[in-house]
């Protein structure tokens, strides 16, 4: 199961207006995946790749089809980070150690959407985990069957300088449940407890998960997330030059904070909902 775990794929960003927020992101320095349209789902997309994470703008174009929860997340959160993406080098794998946890995973599921360029079926194998089932920490694991159609080089160009998810912030109430369902996740040697909470250190980017209490220890003078928790709390970007970032965030009329690590940090209001930070990496 260790092997199969790739680390961070994606995060989920829900939308109520998906192409509203593409403007949004725009205006953000990112370059977008033209719309991607769920096969059989109330769904669409716009992603935003980089080289081996990526991004994905969440909204709903075919309300009359199946919508696996996006409708009534929008209704209790609003707008924002609603789920993580873990890559899976294999689905049957992740969905079989699942299994033996305890848990009543959905899939592998098959996730299709047509694309134009480069031609073809932009194709996924998704384990989805019932957020009940981890304590209502909300994530899954993502196969990618057709990785050569997501990526061209010019979709990885993005105006601030972006070039990794590098870690996601989840708020709980209850660390010790948290702890128990994310060990059942993925494994202890992965989960570690840390002065906010707890550290998930994956071959590839790293989950933290704090209290509402503790998450000025990880994101300095912000608010955590005011909603019905667990919920996911932040995301942070990271970039090839900080200056870079800034001065198109300033050249574009988005405000933004430096942090005393040197990290960017835009507002709730100017990424969908979304706590943001870019950071030099």
């Amino acid at each position: 199961m260790s092997q199969a775990i790739l680390g961070l794929d994606h995060a989920v960003i829900a939308v109520d207006d998906l192409e509203a927020a593409k403007g949004i992101y725009e205006k953000l320095g990112f370059t977008h995946v033209p719309m991607g349209d769920h096969q059989g789902r109330a769904t669409a997309n716009y992603c935003i790749m980089f080289p081996d994470t990526y991004l994905e703008l969440l909204g709903i174009n075919q309300p009359d089809l199946p919508d696996y929860g996006f409708k009534n997340f929008i209704a209790t959160h609003g707008q924002g980070f609603q789920r993580l993406a873990n890559g899976a080098s294999d689905a049957d794998a992740v969905a079989s150690h699942l299994i033996a946890n305890g848990f009543e995973p959905m899939g592998p599921m098959l996730l299709e959407r047509p694309q134009v360029y480069p031609e073809g079926m932009v194709t996924f194998h998704n384990v989805m985990i019932p957020p009940e089932q981890t304590d209502g920490i909300w994530t899954f694991f993502c196969c990618h069957k057709t990785p050569e159609l997501m990526r061209t080089p010019e979709w990885m160009k993005h105006a601030n300088g972006a070039k990794a998810l590098a870690f996601c912030t989840s708020v709980v109430t209850d660390m010790a449940a948290a702890k128990r369902a994310l060990t059942r996740v993925y494994n202890a040697g992965l989960v570690q407890d840390a002065p906010h909470g707890l550290t998930v250190a994956l071959p590839k980017g790293q989950i933290f998960v704090t209290t509402p209490e503790s998450f000025t220890d990880i994101h300095p003078d912000a608010t955590a997330p005011a909603g019905p928790l667990p919920a996911w709390g932040a995301l942070r970007i990271a970039v090839d030059d900080i200056a870079k970032t800034a001065a198109h965030l300033a050249a574009h009329g988005v405000a933004s904070e430096t942090l005393s690590d040197g990290a960017l940090r835009v507002a709730k209001a100017d990424a969908c909902g979304v706590l943001m930070e870019f950071a030099a990496a």
